[in-house]
């Protein structure tokens, strides 16, 4: 630390400790700084007129001690470019590298040469030949490393306006139908699709001017407010709506007595018309809406299920009884065919005078009379053949013809 002189103006005196106390922790750049104040005051002060023997001593003792400090700042700008310029060096490899290369996506490229230029200010300035060598050299590169984000960056500055002009023009779109729309008469599945679209548009411009993005953002998000809040009272209407269909299935639910469901069913299915009929809803309310219209819709073909499973289960004993009808026909059938058999077989005995008359009157008694629809032939085949046998008495002879004439 230089020899500080015993008296010394206060400005001086706190300049020259702030010079000393950064020359001590190696701050070159501020410890130059101060030096350079210090150079400039210290001369304005020695041409003020008239000044004291005294003071123009006291002047003579700083000067000398500033002479002192900048032999101590040109060691130090010394060893920095010795510490420095290997660091130096490598950053204009560094440099070098990103402008040969062309992996990262040009907002990227610009990051990076911006972040190597802030590394090389962070070295200090260097006077050298060889640090003013390795200055022009890092800023070549920088300069030919940045050309292609220059024409990326004026590419954008023109998509920005052109994005903004779009922007500009869906706010006046939606200002427009906002304000001529017959609200009254409202198409309110392509107010909906409107507002869907616009807010789709606007994201696709979304690079504007980065000066007049809030003020556009406001525009927009005003007048598609305006909007959303016509939507939401046609839709809040609906929601009721569905909400009415709703509770008409649900009291028919709870007065159904357990009779036939197809009118229930006949209702649900008119009440599901008429949902689809409903207009625009928000999504999320009406998907709890429609929870609960469904679970009333399934209860009404439950019962429809029930009603068929109790059908079913009685099919079989039903079945069970019509097989055993049946069953009980074809024996019957059965044995009749058998009876007609043997009486037409003691019909041919008697004919061929095989059997005396009372001997087929025999056999025929006890031979078993087969089903109505098929005795009437063969009983006319026995009287027939009783008349002709010549052995019926004339009692028999007449209630046989009266039997035939019946």
């Amino acid at each position: 630390m230089s020899e500080k002189p015993k008296a010394m103006q206060p400005f001086f005196k706190e300049k020259l400790f702030d010079l000393d106390t950064a020359v001590a922790k190696g701050s070159l750049k501020r410890a130059t700084k101060l030096h350079q104040s210090l150079l400039k005051e210290l001369e304005a002060t020695k041409n003020t007129p008239d000044l004291a023997y005294s003071k123009q001593a006291e002047l003579a003792r700083i000067s000398a001690s500033l002479q002192s400090t900048e032999l101590k700042l040109a060691e130090m700008r010394d060893w920095q470019v010795f510490a420095t310029n290997p660091k130096r060096e490598a950053l204009c490899r560094q440099m070098d590298a990103l402008l040969r290369s062309n992996q990262h996506p040009l907002p990227i490229r610009a990051k990076l040469i911006h972040n190597l230029q802030e590394e090389w200010k962070t070295l200090g300035p260097s006077d050298s030949r060889e640090g003013r060598r390795l200055w022009h050299k890092f800023k070549r590169l920088a300069d030919a490393a940045y050309k292609p984000c220059t024409v990326y960056f004026g590419e954008m500055k023109h998509l920005r306006q052109q994005n903004f002009q779009r922007r500009m023009e869906i706010i006046e779109s939606l200002q427009y139908y906002l304000e001529h729309n017959k609200w009254e008469q409202a198409n309110w599945a392509a107010a909906s699709d409107i507002v869907k679209q616009s807010k789709i548009e606007w994201l696709q411009f979304r690079e504007v001017p980065r000066n007049k993005k809030q003020r556009l953002d406001q525009l927009f998000n005003t007048v598609l407010s305006r909007l959303q809040d016509k939507l939401l009272i046609e839709q809040t209407a609906n929601h009721q709506k569905k909400q009415d269909l709703i509770n008409t299935l649900a009291a028919a639910l709870a007065e159904h007595n357990g009779g036939s469901p197809v009118p229930l069913e006949k209702l649900s299915k008119r009440l599901q018309l008429e949902w689809k009929q409903v207009g625009i809803t928000l999504r999320r309310e009406d998907q709890k809406l429609w929870r609960k219209f469904r679970l009333l819709c399934d209860q009404v073909f439950s019962l429809r299920s029930e009603l068929a499973n109790e059908t079913a289960q009685k099919a079989p004993d039903a079945r069970r009884a019509k097989s055993a009808i049946n069953v009980k026909q074809q024996e019957t059938a059965r044995q009749s065919l058998v009876q007609l058999s043997e009486l037409s077989r003691l019909c041919d005995q008697l004919e061929d005078k095989t059997l005396t008359l009372q001997q087929f009157e025999s056999h025929w008694a006890t031979t078993g009379l087969p089903e109505k629809k098929w005795l009437q032939a063969i009983e006319q085949r026995r009287s027939h053949l009783v008349i002709q046998s010549g052995e019926a008495t004339e009692e028999a002879v007449i209630s046989t013809i009266e039997q035939l004439e019946s």
